[in-house]
């Protein structure tokens, strides 16, 4: 492919390693538009490799390409930075691909996410195209792709008119009781209790916003049936950037490539309600058992607080 007509937002930071792995694959597809946004250094060390990362990345576009940065001068932290930085992008643009520093797309994940953009632009339902499988080689409905409440940001897309609904501070979510549209029992409480958290800002976090944005407006998300993306970062150097990452037990995923000539679209959009159980279960690690536990667990420790 020359000259990728979709608008891509790059997300970086100090990694100069994972960067180099995830515009290499960004070059060989030769965006028309690139953006470029960094967070800045908390110190002086980091300064010095934030710098290296920007520097290699303006040296290495070597095609004719419309590039906007915009790099901080200041270190904003992972949700802010980040949410920042799509805003900005959707300012100028009515659809994209997203990509992170350490999210190792392969060839064919670019176009998956354009054909999907086009397809379904006009479609209400659904809110996010994403690039990471995590059913471990099951295949989910008949498709080359099925439908998901879970809006996974390891290489995404979307478009502006549903990022525009988005609320970092989630003033505009007024209650939890859309969360029972897509979760019962126990899993209702768990993602409830989530909800809460993010209101109150515990979590350093962006994407459990975006997360409830789509749940919020009654959306649903786009998976691949084979993996297009594969998290190459070391988690602990993101830290409270996304709810649950440390018990992801392998988001460093083997990449595939899929024909995106004859994509397989599913006939129904409709929601794999198996497909998010298998996530929760083994790559969230959170089932019905440990919930209860740690409801308990939660229910003494704070009646000892209180004696």
């Amino acid at each position: 492919m020359h000259h990728f007509k979709t608008p891509i937002l790059f997300l970086t930071y100090k990694r100069i390693e994972t960067t180099k792995k995830v515009f290499e694959q960004i070059k060989k597809i030769k965006p028309q538009k690139l953006y470029i946004a960094s967070d800045g250094p908390k110190d002086l060390t980091e300064e010095k490799e934030i710098n290296e990362v920007r520097n290699y990345i303006l040296n290495e576009i070597d095609w004719n390409c419309e590039v906007k940065t915009l790099f901080r001068d200041k270190n904003l932290g992972c949700g802010k930075a980040v949410s920042n930085a799509i805003n900005w992008f959707f300012e100028n643009e009515k659809e994209g691909i997203i990509l992170e520093d350490d999210t190792l797309p392969s060839n064919s994940f670019f176009e998956f996410c354009s054909i999907l953009l086009e397809k379904y632009r006009n479609e209400n339902k659904i809110w996010h195209i994403g690039g990471i499988n995590l059913q471990n080689g099951i295949i989910r409905g008949n498709g080359s792709y099925y439908f998901s409440a879970f809006s996974h940001i390891y290489g995404w897309a979307t478009w502006q008119n549903k990022w525009c609904k988005y609320d970092f501070y989630l003033s505009s979510i007024n209650n939890d009781s859309f969360i029972s549209n897509y979760w019962s029992g126990i899993y209702s409480l768990y993602w409830k209790r989530v909800f809460k958290n993010v209101k109150k800002g515990i979590f350093d976090a962006w994407s459990l916003q975006w997360l409830f944005t789509v749940w919020y407006n009654n959306g649903l998300c786009i998976l691949p049936n084979y993996n297009l993306v594969s998290h190459i970062g070391i988690l602990s150097t993101r830290k409270n950037c996304t709810l649950n990452e440390k018990n992801f037990k392998n988001l460093n995923k083997e990449l595939y490539e899929i024909d995106t000539k004859n994509l397989i679209h599913p006939t129904i959009i409709e929601r794999n309600i198996k497909a998010d159980i298998y996530t929760m279960k083994y790559e969230f690690n959170i089932t019905p058992l440990k919930l209860v536990i740690g409801k308990i667990s939660r229910f003494f420790k704070e009646k000892f607080l209180n004696f």
